[in-house]
C-alpha cells in the first residue's frame, strides 16, 4: 500500500464518521492551545515577577535578623533582635565596607492610621534618607524627608500610593496632617506605585515611611537588640554595581561576624541578594508552569485516546 492510497483510506474513513472526525480534531486542537495558553501564563508570570524585583534595584542586599537555618530550626526574618543601628553604620563605613555605596536600616511595625473619618491598620516604616536611594523610591509628589528632618525627628510621613488612594480618594494628601497611633504627622510625599511585594521589607504601597529617630522616640520606643544597642528589623544595602554585590555580601558578613563576635556557622543574622530572591521565585514559577504544562498535555492524552 503506498501513500496515496492511505490517505484515500484515511479520508473515507474521516468521511464516513464526520462527527466522531470533528469531535476528535476539536479535543486535539483545545488540548494543544491549553498546552500552549498554560506554557504562555507562566513565563508571563515568570516575566511580570522578574521585572518587578529588578525594578527595585538589581544590586540590592537584605541583612536580615536571626540566621534562616540555626541548630536545624528556621527563623524568619526579625525572629531575632540582633542588628543594630550601630551595625548598619558599620557597614556604611567605606574602611568597613568599600563595595557599599548606601546602607538604609529599617523599624517596621503595625499601626492605626487615621485621617479624618477614615482610619485603617498598616505598617509604619521608620528609615533613614538613605532608603530613597537604596530602594528607588522616588516620589510620584511631594519629596522623601530629608537628613535634617532626621536628624529632628521631624513628625513628617510618606505614604505609599495605594494608601494615599486609599485614605485621599483624588485629592493631594501633601500638608494634610494624620494621626498614626494619636499621634500627628504632616505628609510630605506619596511614593510612585510599586506593586508586587518587594521583597522582605514587605509592601511599600501600603506603608507609611517616617525617619527612624521619629519612629523610635515618638512612636513606638526604642527595643535593644541583644548586646546592646537599637535593634532595627531590616539593613538595607545597595552595592556599588551589580558585578560587586558577591564582594559586597563578603565584606558584610566579616564585618557583622566582628561586630558580634560570633564563629563561622554561628551567625545571628542572614545577608541574602535580590539576585537569590529572584533565583528561589524563579524556581517555583518554573515547577508550577511545568506542573500547569503536565496537566494539560495529559487532558489532550486522555482527549485523543478518547475519541
Amino acid at each position: 500500500m503506498n501513500i496515496l492510497e492511505s490517505i484515500r483510506l484515511a479520508a473515507r474513513g474521516l468521511a464516513a464518521n464526520k462527527m466522531r472526525s470533528a469531535l476528535t480534531m476539536l479535543g486535539i486542537i483545545i488540548g494543544v492551545g491549553a498546552v500552549i495558553a498554560l506554557l504562555s501564563i507562566g513565563e508571563g508570570a515568570q516575566a511580570a515577577i522578574t521585572e518587578q524585583i529588578q525594578g527595585i534595584g538589581s544590586n540590592l542586599i537584605f541583612v536580615i535578623p536571626g540566621s534562616l537555618n540555626q541548630g536545624g530550626a528556621s527563623f524568619g526574618a526579625g525572629s531575632l533582635a540582633s542588628l543594630t543601628l550601630e551595625d548598619a553604620e558599620a557597614i556604611a563605613d567605606p574602611r568597613n565596607c568599600p563595595d557599599v555605596a548606601a546602607v538604609a536600616p529599617q523599624v517596621t511595625q503595625s499601626a492605626q492610621v487615621i485621617y479624618r473619618n477614615r482610619n485603617t491598620n498598616t505598617s509604619v516604616v521608620g528609615t533613614t534618607p538613605e532608603f530613597e536611594f537604596v530602594r528607588k523610591t522616588e516620589p510620584a509628589e511631594g519629596t522623601f524627608f530629608s537628613t535634617q528632618e532626621s536628624a529632628s525627628s521631624a513628625r513628617v510621613a510618606v505614604l505609599g500610593a495605594r494608601l494615599a488612594s486609599d485614605l485621599f480618594d483624588e485629592m493631594s494628601p501633601i500638608g494634610a496632617t494624620i494621626r498614626i497611633n494619636r499621634v500627628p504627622f504632616r505628609v510630605i510625599g506619596v511614593l510612585q506605585e510599586q506593586g508586587g511585594a518587594g521583597g522582605p521589607s514587605g509592601n511599600r504601597d501600603d506603608s507609611i515611611f517616617v525617619p527612624i529617630t521619629t519612629a523610635t522616640a515618638r512612636l513606638f520606643g526604642s527595643v535593644a537588640a541583644r548586646g546592646g544597642g537599637t535593634a532595627v528589623s531590616l539593613i538595607n544595602v545597595a552595592s556599588v554595581s551589580e558585578q560587586r554585590i558577591d564582594d559586597a555580601i563578603e565584606q558584610i558578613t566579616d564585618v557583622l561576624r566582628r561586630r558580634h563576635n560570633i564563629q563561622y556557622q554561628d551567625d545571628d543574622f542572614t545577608v541574602t541578594s535580590q539576585e537569590d530572591i529572584l533565583g528561589v521565585l524563579t524556581q517555583v514559577t518554573d515547577v508550577l508552569t511545568l506542573f500547569l504544562a503536565a496537566i494539560a498535555a495529559i487532558s489532550l492524552l486522555v482527549g485523543g485516546l478518547g475519541s
